[in-house]
């Protein structure tokens, strides 16, 4: 799929570029960002940015000024990104009440930098000023003493004040004269949309998730983030609580249903789901989303059945992983940059080495028809060569049956 951001420049008074504003284009041609919600335009420049284009990517090192919704504010979602790659927009729609104030003082102390954009002063702003690093200021259509008096009741402040939607010559020497250390507008640079093809947000939201699922040092509540973000894995993720496996009744949030459904059992399905989703796009993606799921099936009854003790569960992933360079058009160095894999699954996929390796080209061996490498391949591995066509079949009525399941 093709995504679009957009990205401003934000100038200090020496006229560096201290940052960029991302914003949300819908395709190419647009130049502002018309007919979508806010929601929806913050949490698309979120996805885009973190998991597609890559904040590195778009600004060059330094930090990306992102929007948030009150709601996305309070849900906690700037933990996606470092503290040092972005300054939290709360956009002017957000009042300061209990729960932005907790959530505001929560982000201060875990050591990110926010902004109050477009602000008009109000009292009930103030225990916000005194944690916030940037308030910007729209200068556009106001008069220098208008702009002086805002600038005037923002005494608990101690940021830096940031001048937006500076549009000429006489506007930035006014608003330089006014004490704004930060400037932004049409005068310094349009926005310029950064367009990138690649994985549609479900599938790198999957990916996301299996390099969390992998590292003991995540949180539930990490992990939980993430899920919120794709509304059709927050209900796989209920279907899974739900299922006669594991029976559980009367779930009662996203949290409850991770603990009961296990990161193992979350960890296979989200496997299954990803070569799901290449499965329905059809055409060629159709043939190789199904051959990873027999692959990573094959892999692992064959590790099931060895006599050698292979890890029937790293091999599932082998299997389909296998495929992903294929599906996604990319190199295996690529597939793997976007998920975090075990030395033995890397050095299996890369270069087919160690008993995951062999197993693999088992696997391999098998589709292709090449007996003699299938007999050898099979003693290596412990198993029984005359088994796996059986195991075959076996497979591939598993990857049928769960395509029919995990399709939405």
């Amino acid at each position: 799929m093709s995504i679009f951001v957009a990205r401003q420049p934000i100038f200090d008074r020496s006229n560096s570029v201290i940052g960029y504003e991302l914003l949300y284009r819908r395709d190419e041609s647009r130049t502002t960002a018309e007919g979508t919600d806010a929601n929806t335009m913050s949490a698309r420049v979120i996805t885009n940015a973190f998991l597609g284009v890559g904040i590195t990517e778009l600004t060059g090192g330094v930090p990306g000024f992102v929007n948030f919704t009150r709601e996305q504010l309070v849900e906690g979602l700037y933990e996606l990104f470092d503290p040092n790659e972005v300054v939290v927009e709360l956009l002017e729609t957000v009042h300061c009440d209990d729960d932005t104030l907790r959530a505001c003082e929560a982000m201060h102390a875990a050591g990110y930098r926010f902004a109050l954009d477009d602000f008009v002063y109000d009292p009930s702003f103030d225990p916000l000023l005194t944690l916030a690093s940037i308030v910007k200021l729209d200068v556009l259509g106001r008069d220098e003493s208008e702009v002086r008096h805002q600038i005037s009741k923002l005494g608990a402040f101690k940021g830096r004040l940031l001048a937006e939607r500076v549009e000429t010559v006489d506007m930035h020497r006014s608003c330089s004269t006014l004490g704004f250390q930060l400037f932004q507008g049409y005068f310094y640079a349009r926005p310029e949309t950064v367009a990138k093809e690649d994985l549609e947000a479900g599938q790198l939201t999957i990916l996301r998730l299996l390099t969390l699922l992998r590292d003991g040092e995540t949180s539930d509540a990490q992990i939980e983030i993430v899920l919120r973000a794709e509304a059709a894995l927050c209900y796989k993720l209920l279907r899974m609580a739900n299922s006669a496996a594991i029976g559980v009744q009367g779930v009662e949030s996203i949290k409850h249903a991770l603990r009961m459904v296990g990161r193992t059992a979350l960890h296979r399905w989200l496997s299954i789901m990803l070569a799901g989703s290449f499965v329905s796009q059809g055409g060629t993606n159709k043939e190789l989303g199904l051959t990873a799921l027999v692959r990573g099936r094959l892999c692992e009854i064959i590790a099931r059945r060895s006599t050698k003790r292979l890890a029937p569960d790293p091999l599932f992933m082998v299997g389909i992983l296998s495929q992903m360079d294929a599906m996604m058009r990319v190199s295996m160095d690529r597939v793997l940059s976007l998920v975090e894999v075990s030395a033995e699954v890397r050095g299996a996929l890369i270069s087919r080495t160690g008993p995951l390796g062999d197993a693999l080209l088992l696997v391999e061996a098998y589709e292709r028809g090449k007996w003699e490498d299938v007999n050898r391949l099979a003693i290596l591995v412990g198993a029984d060569a005359q088994s796996v066509p059986g195991c075959y079949f076996d497979a591939l009525s598993w990857a049928r049956t769960q395509l029919r399941i995990a399709a939405p």
